[in-house]
């Protein structure tokens, strides 16, 4: 995928408001529904899902609190750090079930 900011039509410094304009203002245009009878409706459908998943992208990074991809430059993956992120908060949901089962488990014995 290109960078979802040229897809978007956006600079990477607009706001979230701006973001989601832009995305609205395509997906309007592109989808599917406002294409039956377009002679070109698989090109726009394509277009459709580009816009799609450059949104997600953004909003994803934009929640993980990060730059845009691993170290402030595009990545076609989002990079280590996310991923790593994602053990840890696994880790500390796992973490804390066995705090709460051993509790559970010790209050019964009692």
């Amino acid at each position: 995928m290109t960078d979802p900011y040229q897809v978007l039509g956006v600079s990477r410094g607009a706001s979230d408001e701006e973001i989601k304009k832009a995305y609205r203002a395509l997906s309007r245009k592109y989808h599917p529904d406002a294409n039956v009878n377009n002679p070109n409706r698989d090109e726009a459908e394509e277009h459709f899902k580009e816009v799609q998943q450059a949104y997600d992208q953004i909003m994803k990074e934009k929640q993980q609190g990060g730059g845009y991809g691993y170290g402030g430059g595009y990545s076609s993956n989002s990079g280590g750090y996310s991923y790593a992120m994602d053990s840890v908060r696994m880790n500390r949901r796992r973490c804390r079930r066995l705090q709460i089962i051993l509790q559970a488990d010790t209050m019964w014995r009692r």
